[in-house]
């Protein structure tokens, strides 16, 4: 849902405005600024079920300022808002980024301990490409440079081959 563990378990991103004519994309950058899909399930309500996947992992996040974090996701960089002049991007690729990452997975598992919900962790396969209107599509990055990655942060990923 254009998030991802880094932004979820930082602080809220409050004074940035930004506008998205999708409704269901602009609810999903609100989300990701305010934290709340944690809230989505709430103590009140013990009957849901945590389903929980890592796609949003290899999406860069931005740095709005000292332990605060959105996720540059494909919905947010649809909008208005200049992300390179204003705020520090950390590449997904990049060591510090998997530093963070750990530091947030620690404080996310420590809150899904506290929970009482089944949690249910989806497996997924990436695509090495996909059609669009008759021609092929290549990702933006190579999946064995995504897979890689991943299973350094240790997440067991699985490649979906022709």
């Amino acid at each position: 849902m254009f998030t991802n563990i880094i932004s979820q378990m930082s602080k809220p991103c409050v004074g940035i405005e930004v506008f998205h004519e999708n409704a269901f994309r602009y609810s999903a950058i609100q989300q990701d600024f305010c934290k709340g899909y944690f809230n989505i399930l709430s103590d009140e309500n013990e009957s849901g079920v945590w389903l929980i996947d890592f796609m949003g992992e290899c999406q860069d996040v931005l740095c709005v300022e000292e332990e605060t974090y959105i996720t540059c996701s494909e919905a947010l960089k649809e909008t208005a808002l200049n992300v390179k002049d204003t705020y520090v991007q950390i590449s997904w690729k990049s060591e510090e980024y998997w530093e963070i990452w750990k530091l947030a997975c620690e404080k996310f598992i420590s809150y899904l301990k506290k929970r009482k919900e089944p949690i249910v962790l989806i497996e997924y396969y990436f695509a090495e490409q996909y059609r669009k209107n008759n021609e092929d599509i290549l990702p933006d990055t190579p999946i064995s440079e995504v897979e890689k990655m991943l299973e350094k942060a240790g997440i067991d990923v699985k490649v979906a081959r022709k």
